[in-house]
């Protein structure tokens, strides 16, 4: 469409509201150049007539600002915000004014104060650290330089004279993250009455000495951090099989067009998935993860110092590996054109994209994968709709992870192409989705696996009760900062369905180990949950001495795991937080 057909529909006295809509969701870069120019050109005629065209062009927006993402929203602000700049009409200012106070929620007083009754909310009631870091990863960065969340910093402050370590330890972390988040002049400005308090708290503490660090940009190293958390800068063990891959004649090769998704800048690819259709209109997933136990054995020292690492960690200048990195990137990284030992899982899902109970398989493998993508690689083709036989992977991917949150019509969304543009357009990071999706429900149904054969496994649950959900689902419904990221109460219903599967202890043991994926190259418990299913699934070994040994080494394990959760999750918030602060002395 040409750009004058474009104003065309724009001056019309009559919006045609389905036809503007349409435009602005498939082809917002155009429209929006003309939406602006049009809307230029209206006010600087200066002629009152036309008043009710520029109220019916910015009440199309107003009306409609559901459809856009935040992407678009951002860009429909920020042009109207230079508009203001380029006029001098006093009333169309104060319209624009009011537009974007009602569009741009982040813009509000109300915002403010929402947010930060949201964020007194989440320290003081909830007490969920995860949950909290998720909310101020989407709080808009405006809220960071206000009074509103210097005044949420300087009351925990005042915390600390609190007697209950437990509890201090808590705040130290909740501060730790809000400091991330400040603003340079802020934090300068606002420095010294930080520091006060610090200084006049009558009980000094490990947690009061690091925050007193941090805030007055103390330069503190690597070797100083370290130390503190007991790790090891270089790894004391080399791994001499580089280009080495596990060879049995049992365990097939399997050349297959499964691909993995990571960032950029990736180096360890731990996990490939592959879709397809089958011959009954029925799919079949498959999940392939780098296989470590069938390199490195369980009582080797690279084990042992593994465990001892519990995690990769990152600080200023380095990253502190939990397995050798010639080891993970020469031997366990599933490269394209590259046999690796991996562990596969497959389960078939129906023809509604449901999955099918009691199809979930754990085989061994040598993977070879047919691609290497990033995540915005995977966005691309998902919108770019390739009619080919990878497109259509990709396809079945996309609408098997947004029929879960959706209840979309799957037999639509896979037939009527402009059905499926509607579900994928506007929709940002939908591969990250997708990832996240697949390995929640492979990490599931792994662990249902051991459980059904009453063999020990770590796997995280969360303890929020049912009536602490209704209060917190209370509390979102009356605060729109919550009901903006109503994913906080989608995450606590997930919860429930950890708490029913994790609920036998001869099972399962509490260890807050994944997130929402398997990380085998990553975390230690991920690693032990792969020696299980070494021992157990692959090797047959089901006796009841061997299980109850293992039972009593997982409990162990555990504990071991869960102290050192506690006691070392702070070490990457604090180093990046310096990092930040110290450079702006």
């Amino acid at each position: 469409m040409s750009n004058n057909e474009y104003r065309k529909i724009l001056l019309r006295d009559k919006i045609n509201n389905d036809k503007l809509k349409s435009l602005f969701l498939y082809d917002f870069d155009n429209i929006i150049d003309n939406y602006f120019g049009v809307l230029l050109n209206i006010i600087n005629g200066n002629n009152k007539k036309n008043l009710y065209k520029i109220d019916n062009l910015m009440s199309f927006i107003k009306n409609n600002i559901t459809i856009f993402n935040k992407e678009k929203l951002d860009s429909i602000v920020f042009n109207f915000l230079d508009l203001k700049n380029m006029i001098d009409n006093g009333e169309v200012i104060l319209k624009i004014n009011k537009l974007l106070d009602e569009i741009y929620y982040e813009n509000t007083f109300k915002y403010r104060e929402d947010m930060s009754n949201t964020l007194n909310y989440l320290i003081y009631e909830d007490k969920n650290i995860r949950r909290l870091k998720k909310f101020l990863n989407d709080t808009h960065s405006s809220f960071f330089n206000t009074e509103y969340f210097d005044n949420i910093i300087v009351t925990l402050l005042d915390k600390f004279n609190l007697k209950d370590r437990e509890l201090k330890k808590y705040y130290y972390r909740v501060v730790i993250l809000l400091l991330s988040k400040i603003s340079n002049n802020l934090l300068t400005k606002n420095k010294d009455k930080y520091l006060v308090i610090l200084d006049e708290l009558k009980v000094h503490s490990e947690y009061t000495d690091s925050l007193y660090d941090l805030v007055s940009g103390v330069d503190i190293n690597d070797d100083v951090l370290l130390d503190r958390f007991n790790v090891k800068s270089s790894f004391p063990y080399k791994y001499e099989g580089v280009g080495v891959i596990y060879n049995d004649d049992s365990i097939p090769n399997l050349k297959q067009r499964a691909i993995t998704i990571d960032s950029n800048n990736t180096m360890k690819r731990d996990d490939a998935i592959y879709f397809k259709k089958n011959k009954d209109n029925t799919y079949t997933l498959y999940v392939h993860v780098s296989f470590i136990p069938a390199l490195v054995s369980f009582d080797s020292d690279i084990n042992k110092e593994a465990r001892n690492r519990y995690k990769s960690l990152y600080v200023f200048d380095n990253l502190i590996p939990m397995l050798p990195n010639d080891l993970t990137i020469n031997n366990c990284s599933l490269s394209k054109n590259n046999y690796r030992n991996a562990v596969s899982y497959s389960v078939k899902v129906d023809k509604d994209m449901n999955i099918i109970p009691d199809t979930f398989k754990i085989t061994r493998t040598n993977i070879k994968v047919g691609n290497n993508y990033s995540y915005e690689d995977i966005d691309y083709i998902i919108r770019d709709n390739r009619n080919d036989d990878f497109g259509n992977m990709i396809r079945y991917l996309t609408v098997f992870s947004l029929n879960s949150s959706n209840g979309i019509d799957v037999d639509r969304a896979l037939k009527d192409i402009n059905y499926y543009k509607r579900l994928v357009n506007g929709n940002n990071d939908i591969s990250k989705d997708i990832v996240s999706f697949v390995m929640r429900n492979i990490n599931y149904l792994v662990a249902k696996y051991f459980k059904d054969r009453e063999i020990p496994y770590l796997y995280k649950y969360s303890y929020f009760r049912e009536e602490d959900y209704f209060k917190f689902y209370d509390v979102v419904s009356r605060n729109d900062s919550f009901i903006k990221y109503d994913y906080l109460v989608k995450d606590m219903k997930k919860s429930f369905f950890d708490i029913k599967l994790s609920n036998e202890p001869k099972s399962f043991f509490d260890f807050d180990c994944y997130s929402s994926s398997t990380d085998p190259l990553w975390k230690y418990s991920s690693l032990y949950n792969q020696y299980l299913t070494d021992k157990f699934i692959f090797c047959k070994n089901n006796d009841t001495d061997s299980i109850d040994e293992w039972y009593n080494k997982t409990g162990v394990l555990a504990e071991e795991l869960n102290y050192k959760k506690e006691n070392n999750k702070d070490i990457e918030t604090l180093c990046k937080s310096l990092v930040k602060i110290r450079s702006r002395y």
